[in-house]
């Protein structure tokens, strides 16, 4: 049977306080919340592209465009611990569908949508993802939970399921949850339209979902 509604509000009302609870523990402890995690996936892509090119291993993620979100409440915040990487940010638009805009540090400044993310300015002019003029994305799709199969527990809007439905086969998509919230033995309800990711990463380890998938994706990378 297909999850119900209730079934996935339920769950999310856990992970969110498992999640909260997780990051209080960080800052009690003095520990960045989400720098884990990118050194986790960095460690992990440089291993990957050494064998293309040692000599641009070290280098290669941060050349490569990211596509970030902005954090809010207790998302992992993982622009601010790598903001000298090429950053392109989502907006959501009334139809379902993201367009990005490149990060800068106006961004705070900018006002608020009724879930308190920014809004783009019509100084600012976002774009539509284009695999042809853009090329291949590392993109971070943000979830409360994830399982071993790659599939996230959203909040319900389906924008990234909208986006890796189109774009997918042309970015390699990640998801960077706590350990807590990483349900290794277990699969999150999940329906046709739920779009699984390629690699999960927590802050101790990476988890790749199918390493078929992700040769072929690197692949976009010229590895």
């Amino acid at each position: 049977m297909p999850p119900t509604l209730s079934s996935k509000a339920e769950l999310r009302k856990r992970a969110l306080v498992m999640r909260e609870q997780e990051r209080q523990g960080a800052f009690s402890a003095g520990r960045p919340w989400g720098q884990s995690h990118l050194k986790q996936l960095d460690s992990f892509l440089q291993e990957q592209f050494r064998s293309a090119d040692p000599s641009e291993a070290d280098r290669f993620s941060q050349k490569c465009s990211w596509a970030g979100y902005y954090a809010i409440g207790s998302e992992l915040n993982l622009i601010e611990a790598a903001q000298q990487r090429s950053w392109w940010m989502p907006h959501a638009l009334p139809d379902g569908t993201l367009n990005w805009y490149p990060w800068n540090a106006d961004i705070h400044h900018w006002p608020r949508d009724q879930r308190n993310l920014p809004v783009p300015p019509s100084s600012c002019q976002p774009r539509t993802y284009s695999p042809a003029s853009d090329g291949p994305w590392i993109v971070l799709a943000p979830c409360l939970a994830a399982d071993s199969q790659g599939f996230r527990l959203g909040y319900g809007g389906g924008y990234y399921d909208r986006f890796l439905s189109q774009f997918g086969e042309n970015v390699l998509a990640v998801t960077c949850v706590p350990e807590v919230c990483f349900w290794k033995n277990q699969t999150l309800p999940h329906e046709a339209h739920d779009q699984p990711v390629d690699i999960v990463v927590t802050e101790h380890d990476v988890h790749v979902v199918d390493t078929h998938r992700l040769k072929r994706k690197l692949s976009l990378f010229n590895c």
